[in-house]
């Protein structure tokens, strides 16, 4: 989270491991990157010039405040039957309402 400009709402930024990120746009709507490493950079040194803080140092005062955050990767390969299955998955076979307590919407 990063205070900044002329509106000083929070914005928030979360990391992917291949180098994508998602970021939370002031207006609340969120801006997702594909591999995109230079806008990582980008924030970096808009962390450093705004904060005058190292990011590093600035994400160890979040875990601190927040707690550390732990990551943990188990890949599992799909059997060639489960990959059928999930070739043929449509909208119409979705029945859950919502998804981590956000509503399930079709675009």
């Amino acid at each position: 989270m990063v205070r900044g400009g002329t509106d000083q709402r929070l914005s928030g930024v979360c990391r992917e491991e291949s180098a994508g990120a998602s970021f939370l746009r002031r207006d609340g709507t969120v801006w997702t990157t594909d591999k995109d490493g230079i806008i990582m950079n980008l924030l970096a040194c808009e962390i450093t010039a705004r904060t005058g803080k190292d990011p590093g140092e600035f994400y160890r005062e979040i875990e601190e405040k927040f707690g550390k955050a732990f990551y943990e990767r188990i890949d599992v390969p799909a059997l060639p039957s489960q990959k059928a299955a999930l070739k043929k998955l449509s909208p119409q076979h979705i029945k859950a309402k919502e998804l981590a307590g956000e509503p399930i919407t079709r675009s």
